[in-house]
């Protein structure tokens, strides 16, 4: 039987498996951000928005299989004070993850998502708190 717990920042890991139901709005800028931000409550619209002094058109999308699939962390990073121009320098943790393939090994080309765990941002930035841990992945190493 599978174990699944609730993890927090301080306990997530980098190649830990993790799942959760927020993962179901994604949203992107064209020149902002390439890849999803989930979090986003589902009644949230896209649209345009003023990012430090640039306007940037917001793009929405739900997706069902986000909710159900598993990601593995690739990164886990914290920015400190005035390191980040776009949101007012403001600290905060953000997770990167990869979506694996439906047997739960690594795809390489899945879909990359990304979100903040803490709410540092004051301008509405979509925060998960906890997510669902699964498991962690074992790499391969292939020496050819």
């Amino acid at each position: 039987m599978k174990v699944v717990e609730l993890v927090s920042f301080d306990e997530l890991r980098r190649l830990d498996v993790i799942m959760s139901e927020k993962f179901l709005i994604g949203m992107a800028g064209s020149d902002w951000c390439s890849k999803p931000v989930v979090g986003r409550p589902p009644e949230w619209r896209a649209g345009s928005t003023l990012v430090g002094f640039k306007k940037i058109d917001i793009r929405c999308s739900a997706s069902q299989d986000r909710v159900t699939s598993s990601y593995v962390v690739e990164e886990l990073t914290a920015t400190a004070n005035g390191s980040d121009p776009y949101f007012g320098g403001n600290g905060h943790l953000n997770v990167y993850a990869r979506r694996l393939r439906p047997d739960g090994s690594y795809n390489p080309e899945g879909e990359l998502i990304t979100f903040c765990m803490n709410d540092a941002f004051d301008r509405g930035t979509p925060v998960i708190r906890e997510v669902k841990r699964t498991g962690r992945l074992v790499p391969h190493y292939s020496f050819e």
